[in-house]
């Protein structure tokens, strides 16, 4: 698949539910975590998704909140994503 083909289709599986996290988005599209993280970082700079600042490490249970100093939280399997695009079609 092609680095476009695999941006439209995280981006149909992202905005039909709104947020995703990078390790769903990865088993949904049948790819590796690593092999996404171009495609996150291309989407963000077109504004079509944003990453959400939490401090989240091990999962729902530890969270230390939702918000965080950081201006760029480091890719991983566990950072959750934001369509941008669905919120722009709810106007």
């Amino acid at each position: 698949m092609t680095n476009e083909g695999l941006a439209n289709e995280v981006m149909d599986y992202l905005t039909s539910r709104r947020t995703a996290s990078v390790g769903n988005i990865a088993l949904r599209c049948n790819c590796d975590v690593e092999a996404l993280f171009p495609i996150i970082e291309f989407l963000e700079s077109e504004q079509r998704l944003r990453r959400a600042f939490s401090r989240c490490q091990s999962g729902c249970a530890s969270c230390s909140g939702c918000e965080s100093d950081l201006t760029t939280m480091p890719l991983s399997d566990r950072t959750i994503v934001i369509s941008l695009e669905s919120a722009r079609q709810e106007f």
